[in-house]
């Protein structure tokens, strides 16, 4: 189908602007004045007005992590309900995706909570599942917060030694459910791989968020993440 797009500011990779543009069969076949691109209208030609809108070509990414953005998008979106640690809770809660099985999240920070002055623990997150194994990174990444079944899972006890460079903290004798630095290692190395179709879904999801932002080709060396 072809259609006409009139009233704009067109960047076609040389100045000046043009204010309009034809395509057909998703392929520019002109790009100029709205009165010439009038010329291409047939009986069934679609006419788009741009309101004097900016357009441009899609921007290139040439640095970026496609892959490790995708994981991150289909995780708890932590960042955006760490206004309170009930809050985070809740967005757990609610969150339906699953990595490998557990349930994971990374940005909450307790600087911002207005409920507690505190960091999670096991025992917060095990108000929200002592059946799914649940780990959340603070958004420094220095820090992660799991409940007990994380614990259980990877055999995390008051005996277990922090690896060098980490840290696991403990409260009354037993671990706390928070691990710093190194000690992270611990929890991340028993997460199970993402299944290929999970894979997929995190690129299908970097790709319409990219999209979303006029980013339509990016290059990327995190395939390897996995």
């Amino acid at each position: 189908m072809r259609k006409i797009y009139i009233n704009g500011q067109v960047y076609t990779g040389s100045l000046p602007l043009c204010e309009a543009f034809v395509t057909e069969a998703e392929h520019f076949i002109y790009a100029g004045s709205n009165s010439l691109a009038m010329t291409y209208a047939g009986k069934d030609t679609e006419i788009v007005d741009l309101k004097n809108r900016f357009v441009c070509a899609g921007f290139n990414d040439s640095h970026m992590h496609v892959l490790g953005f995708g994981q991150f998008l289909i995780n708890a979106p932590l960042a955006e309900h760490t206004g309170s640690l009930s809050d985070v809770l809740d967005c757990l809660r609610n969150h339906q995706g699953r990595t490998g099985g557990w349930l994971t999240g990374r940005g909450w920070n307790q600087d911002y909570f207005n409920d507690v002055h505190r960091m999670p623990d096991r025992y917060d997150l095990d108000s929200v599942s002592t059946d799914i194994p649940i780990a959340v990174s603070r958004a420094c990444g220095h820090c992660m917060a799991v409940n007990s079944k994380a614990l259980e899972l990877c055999g995390i006890t008051a005996d277990t030694a922090a690896p060098e460079g980490g840290a696991i903290g403990m409260r009354d004798g037993k671990p706390d459910g928070l691990l710093y630095d190194n000690a992270m290692t611990l929890i991340q190395s028993h997460i199970p791989q993402p299944t290929e179709e999970e894979i997929m879904d995190m690129l299908r999801a970097a790709f319409r968020a990219l999209n979303s932002y006029g980013i339509t080709s990016a290059q990327t060396d995190d395939y390897c993440t996995f």
